[in-house]
């Protein structure tokens, strides 16, 4: 805003797994950051889409106008990339507010354009670290869970604490573990970690038979594959338990390539979840596996000294 003596300043942040811009911070007016738009759509949407420079001269007639600020009173306006080795981050805008006789022109682009530079290579070093940050923390998180649940053997209580690591990785809002019953060829749920009162019993209908790939359990269940869903609403095989669920990534459990059950983890944001993420939840996957046989094996060996006890005494 000082740089070009101007009344209105906006950066939009392109976010990669929605194929869209964010409005994440503004000056000058009184409206709320949280404004979305698709690649094409608007001033900023074309800019993100063209990796150009846009200037308007009288935003509120131009006829591309996005519909979200139908009543901000923009005039002139000029917008421009944000770009760091060819990657889009985001474009950058500047404006005049209400009634002005100011035009924006090319030199006033090419200055913007060189800070626009600076902002790009500063968000993007901003995002490696705090993606840096993250995945240490939750690899830190993995190993403690490992190292937990050698020293858990009651069932209930691995999955438990493993879903409250997985959800706290994720920054999920809740999660889910379904468990395969060889004898009726079906899942059924066992846990279900954050879900209202209220919700649970309608959760524990979700259970399904192997085989029924309309429905995301038994889809994942039939083909030992991930499945990520970054809008549930738009998947016919989701059924909706919690309308506050946005988004959702799911794993199968298997041993030894034997089906074990499937875990879940859900988000209240839309596309919550990156590869990463679900790298990651492969991880957990594995670990609950392991966990479970353990804990199948101990079990077993029990009540086999416990027969073996009762025939010595016999």
């Amino acid at each position: 805003m000082m740089l070009l003596g101007v009344s209105h300043c906006g950066l939009y942040l392109y976010d990669a797994s929605r194929h869209d811009l964010e409005l994440v911070v503004q000056e000058g007016l009184g409206m709320s950051p949280g404004v979305h738009l698709r690649l094409g759509e608007g001033m900023a949407g074309r800019v993100a889409q063209t990796h150009q420079p846009l200037i308007v001269s009288d935003y509120s007639h131009w006829e591309h106008r996005a519909p979200q600020f139908g009543g901000v009173p923009f005039s002139a306006v000029l917008q421009v990339p944000l770009l760091h080795r060819g990657e889009l981050i985001g474009v950058l805008s500047v404006a005049e507010i209400g009634a002005t006789t100011r035009r924006f022109n090319d030199e006033d682009a090419r200055l913007l354009d060189l800070f626009a530079s600076q902002v790009a290579g500063a968000v993007y070093n901003a995002r490696l670290l705090q993606e840096t940050h993250t995945r240490a923390e939750q690899l830190t998180l993995l190993y403690d869970a490992g190292l937990a649940l050698n020293s858990i053997l009651e069932p209930r209580a691995q999955l438990e604490y493993l879903l409250k690591i997985a959800m706290r990785a994720l920054h999920g809002d809740r999660a889910v573990f379904f468990r395969y019953d060889a004898r009726q060829n079906s899942v059924h749920l066992e846990v279900c970690l954050d879900y209202p009162e209220e919700l649970q019993a309608a959760t524990r209908q979700l259970d399904t038979r192997l085989g029924d790939e309309q429905t995301v359990i038994g889809w994942v269940a039939t083909n030992r594959l991930p499945l990520h869903l970054p809008d549930v609403s738009a998947d016919p095989r989701y059924q909706t338990v919690d309308p506050g669920i946005r988004a959702g990534l799911w794993m199968p459990v298997e041993h030894e390539r034997q089906l074990l059950g499937v875990v879940g983890v859900l988000s209240m944001r839309p596309a919550a979840f990156r590869a990463a993420d679900e790298r990651l939840l492969a991880l957990f996957a594995n670990q609950a596996a392991v966990a479970l046989e353990n804990a199948r094996l101990f079990a077993e060996t029990r009540r086999r000294l416990t027969e073996l006890e009762a025939v010595r005494e016999f």
